[in-house]
């Protein structure tokens, strides 16, 4: 899998729940996966286009497949498979707001187990 392009990392602390021991960093999964609900794909986009802004990047998302989220206290991480205005590239992206982390990939498997490596990797923790 190519690199993705990271646009803006800051620095925060999170609490990061301990790995079983037999677990490989690649493999871990810190918090759960959960699911945003379609009614509220319009007000995510949004904020994944603001924080492209914020990062120095236009885009324009068409539409979504699908958008995830985990917390961890009162900070959400959002990762989401969509395409994008004008060529209806496909792309996986992630955001923390509260962080400012936000990352883009146009090579992905569109799988809730990938989406949830990537959000790890890219748009949680410090």
């Amino acid at each position: 899998m190519k690199n993705p392009v990271h646009l803006c990392l800051l620095n925060i602390a999170l609490l990061l729940i301990t790995l079983p021991q037999n677990s490989s960093a690649e493999e871990r999964l810190d918090y759960p996966l959960l699911s945003v609900e379609k009614s509220q794909f319009p007000i995510r986009i949004k904020d994944f286009e603001y924080s492209a802004k914020l990062n120095g990047v236009t885009i324009n998302i068409q539409h979504c497949e699908d958008i995830y989220y985990m917390t961890a206290g009162e900070n959400f991480s959002y990762v989401a498979s969509c395409s994008l205005i004008p060529k209806r590239s496909p792309v996986m992206l992630c955001n923390d707001r509260m962080s400012g982390h936000f990352a883009l990939t146009v090579t992905f498997e569109n799988s809730p187990k990938e989406m949830e490596a990537f959000l790890n990797r890219h748009c949680t923790g410090g």
